[in-house]
């Protein structure tokens, strides 16, 4: 594909990536360029964000501080959510097969 503003603001969206924090718009522009379509190009990117959080430490995610108990997602959580998105996105895609269909992930970092 083609790169436009029009992709690049959907890709944005579909990435949760409103507030270009984690691609620039050039490795969106890539993303698109290499995609058969937007939603190869959203899956793409989501692997991208998993393999972003291997560089995160996975600290312990429940902590207390008096009464009052916190609790928050961690960086396999996080993830594991990443992997799930890129697989719910590439099972939109109209072009190739995909390998990561049916498949289970874990990741534990």
């Amino acid at each position: 594909m083609t790169p436009t503003d029009s992709l690049r603001t959907k890709l944005r969206m579909v990435l949760n990536d409103r507030d270009s924090k984690t691609f620039t718009d050039d490795e969106l522009d890539s993303l698109i360029s290499d995609a058969d379509c937007i939603y190869c190009a959203a899956s793409e990117g989501w692997m991208m964000k998993a393999t972003m959080q291997e560089s995160n430490v996975d600290n312990p995610n429940v902590y207390q501080v008096g009464q009052e108990r916190y609790q928050y997602s961690t960086v396999t959580d996080i993830a594991n959510l990443c992997y799930k998105n890129a697989e719910t996105y590439k099972a939109k895609c109209a072009g190739r097969s995909s390998f990561m269909i049916g498949a289970d992930v874990e990741v534990n970092l």
